[in-house]
């Protein structure tokens, strides 16, 4: 074979593999996008696939390649092996075969040693001679096998250079793909050591030192057992007014309101205890699978109590709807003090829904001074001694748990750890931006890369939740004065960590949440005070300091994401009160609306208007 068609073969083979890479890289991408949902999973690659597709190619080559070596193939051909006695015939195919090499180079040792036995024969004339001859040659010829591997060895000597490095750096990513496969049957065939029950050790946490007669969680649980689903197609109060309803509409929440009578006076008995704790259960004995039967249902009991508190206010029945918001806030408070994380986001949603319903209230219908004094004084009990801020303390059990059930002795390890290792190659196949399909490939090759021990994860998990205990306490404004990055910092905390990079949840989004409320429900103490200054001086105040010096309000609430004072600004018909929103701006009282136009009360873009009520989503 000529060295130009060697050279053209050899290229060929290349290209066949880059388009092979190109296809399976292509595939491999969309697989990818479609695991993990992107607007446009079919979009054009950039050119990180470029470079994918080949690497994956040629690895699909080389695999090919070694798989036909080991199939059987034609025989080889030489030229005069057919002259040569049938013995020598199957002594030079035994050497041949005892090579094991590329079959090019075993071409051309059988032509050697067929040219070579040929002149050893040349002088026999007959086919006697020439069988006694072979004889000869065959007994002295000695050890086949060592013979096979001696040439081999030779051959290989000779070879250049450039092929020998290439072989060398196959061999040694063979040696490290055996490596890593005997580390990753090591890390998924370990068995952790379970010893602690943070379940009860939870349960142990949350619940006070006081008699269980004085616990409301028994009365919820009983309301939500009670509790009929409301229909899909049933409004919901933050969509429309009351007012707004159409016949059937109306009469549908009026049919469901009523048929949760039951339910809803199991959370009006629940409110007059004064502590709220649950049991919590877990099948698995995990953290993790802490059952929350009843939560889903409560949002739907605090919204049933809305709607019957809005009905009884359009029928002038101003103390009994008021005494429905107030039951909806204490179900709301009581279920944001239970230790999960979820349950504090469901308890401030409650919560949330009573402020603004009695915005609303107050908005909708006109109370004499008295009234409001008498309202304003059950909203500050309703409210005193409200804790806004998130406790951390059951993800932070929940972490300590699965380090338990993700370590053997020191090292990460078990099958439970390498679904982690899947779930975070799972993250880091998220391909929506530039230069992360390699990253993609050399992560994927380092699973499960080096991780922390279990102290230095447990210290990181300590550090962690430490700084967000701080972090809680500061308002947004606060965070945003002092530049602290918590992204940046989260990030420098727990890098290197798969454990912790899975599990931590979004806790500034969360602390987020429970600021908002904090501005939601003292607006609406403002709002009831400003009110009141209304009714008795005949006006409303030019300023909110004017209010507290009426003697109204004991001082003026702080927007949470300014640092100064709620907005209000006295207009023509009334007055506007607000926060400056998510986005830190003073928009002037503009709202966001979502893609209906309804206001949306805490959106992205402008501000958090409290009054006039918008109605609208929080």
């Amino acid at each position: 074979m000529s060295n130009l068609r060697w050279v053209a073969i050899k290229t060929v083979k290349i290209i066949i593999g880059i388009v092979i890479g190109l296809v399976l890289g292509f595939v491999n991408i969309v697989c990818f996008e479609i695991f993990l949902p992107h607007p446009n999973p079919f979009r054009q690659p950039d050119a990180n696939f470029w470079l994918i597709g080949p690497i994956i190619g040629g690895w699909v080559l080389v695999l090919v390649w070694l798989m036909l070596r080991k199939w059987p193939s034609k025989k080889i051909k030489s030229d005069g092996i057919e002259k040569l006695p049938a013995s020598i015939g199957e002594l030079i195919s035994s050497i041949i075969n005892s090579m094991g090499y590329r079959r090019s180079v075993r071409g051309e040792v059988q032509q050697e040693l067929v040219d070579h036995f040929g002149d050893m024969m040349k002088d026999c004339q007959t086919d006697d001679a020439r069988e006694k001859r072979a004889e000869e040659i065959i007994s002295e010829f000695g050890d086949v096998k060592m013979l096979g591997r001696l040439i081999r060895r030779g051959k290989k000597r000779c070879r250049p250079l450039w092929r020998t490095m290439i072989v060398r750096c196959f061999q040694l990513i063979g040696v490290l793909i055996l490596l890593l496969i005997i580390h990753m049957v090591l890390f998924i065939t370990g068995k952790p050591d379970i010893s602690i029950d943070y379940v009860a050790r939870f349960n142990e946490m949350v619940r006070p030192v006081v008699d269980e007669e004085l616990n409301a969680a028994p009365f919820y649980e009983r309301a939500a057992e009670l509790a009929v689903k409301k229909a899909k197609e049933m409004p919901d109060f933050s969509e429309k007014k009351l007012k707004e309803l159409t016949a059937d509409e109306r009469g549908m929440v009026v049919e469901w309101v009523d048929s949760n009578k039951e339910a809803l006076e199991q959370v009006r008995l629940g409110n007059e205890k004064p502590y709220y704790w649950k049991k919590y259960y877990s099948k698995t004995g995990e953290i993790i699978n802490i059952l929350l039967p009843g939560l889903g249902k409560s949002k739907n009991l605090g919204r049933a109590l809305i709607w019957r508190a809005l009905m009884r206010a359009e029928d002038g029945k101003q103390k009994e709807a008021f005494e429905d918001i107030k039951s909806c806030y204490k179900f709301g408070r009581h279920i944001k003090g239970g230790g999960t994380l979820i349950e504090q986001l469901v308890g401030i949603a409650i919560e949330a829904m009573a402020a603004d319903t009695l915005r609303r209230v107050l908005e909708e219908r006109t109370m004499d001074s008295i009234a409001l004094a008498d309202m304003q004084k059950g909203y500050k009990e309703m409210t005193a001694g409200e804790q806004f801020t998130v406790e951390l303390k059951y993800e932070k059990l929940f972490i300590y748990d699965e380090i338990q059930r993700c370590y053997v002795g020191k090292r990460l390890g078990g099958l439970r750890a390498g679904k982690f290792c899947l779930e975070g190659t799972k993250r880091m196949m998220n391909l929506t931006s530039r230069n992360k399909e390699l990253g993609v490939l050399v992560r994927m090759s380092l699973i499960p890369y080096p991780q922390p021990n279990r102290e230095e994860c447990r210290e990181m998990v300590d550090r962690f939740y430490a700084y967000w205990e701080k972090i809680a306490q500061k308002s947004p404004a606060q965070i945003r004065a002092e530049g602290i990055d918590t992204k940046q910092q989260t990030y420098e905390m727990i890098k290197g960590n798969l454990l912790l990079e899975i599990l931590t949840p979004a806790l500034m989004k969360v602390c987020e949440i429970s600021y908002r409320n904090r501005a939601d429900v003292e607006a609406t103490a403002l709002v009831l005070a400003v009110l009141r200054y209304e009714k008795d001086k005949g006006g409303y105040p030019k300023s909110l300091a004017a209010v507290v010096d009426a003697g109204f309000l004991e001082d003026v609430p702080i927007d949470p994401f300014s640092g100064e004072t709620l907005v209000y600004r006295k207009t023509e018909d009334g007055f506007i009160l607000y926060s400056v929103g998510t986005n830190f701006t003073d928009d002037g009282g503009q709202y966001e609306t979502d893609r209906k136009g309804n206001p949306r009360i805490w959106g992205y873009e402008g501000d958090a208007v409290f009054w006039p009520v918008l109605g609208g989503k929080h």
